[in-house]
């Protein structure tokens, strides 16, 4: 018998050709949030997902969404961070930073709700 077990929280990273269907999966989240739920999600979330070995092609497949970063604040961050900002950003310190630059911009309203 096939069993799914999790067994922690943790970031982690894909291979490159599967980045846009990941991608392509949050805005379509996003989307639905702000249709749905105006003004739609605003900060942190996971899709929770596995991908498909194929055939035709791997594919991502999403069964649920975390609606909060996942695990913690301390969440582990991924390479991704390190692209965006330069150095290592862990999930809560950058919606931290994020908050700050909204304070800074008097967009405050923007992020919050």
């Amino acid at each position: 018998m096939v069993k799914y077990i999790e067994t922690g929280h943790m970031a982690v990273t894909i291979k490159e050709s599967l980045i846009e269907q990941a991608y392509e999966a949050a805005e379509r989240f996003v989307k639905a949030t702000q249709k749905h739920y105006p003004p739609g999600i605003i900060g942190a979330f996971a899709l929770q997902a596995a991908i498909t070995a194929g055939p035709p092609k791997e594919e991502i497949v999403v069964f649920d969404v975390s609606m909060r970063i996942p695990g913690s604040p301390g969440t582990r961050y991924t390479p991704y961070m390190q692209y965006l900002y330069g150095y290592d950003v862990s999930a809560g310190r950058r919606t931290a930073m994020e908050i700050k630059k909204a304070v800074q911009q008097g967009k405050l309203q923007d992020v919050t709700t």
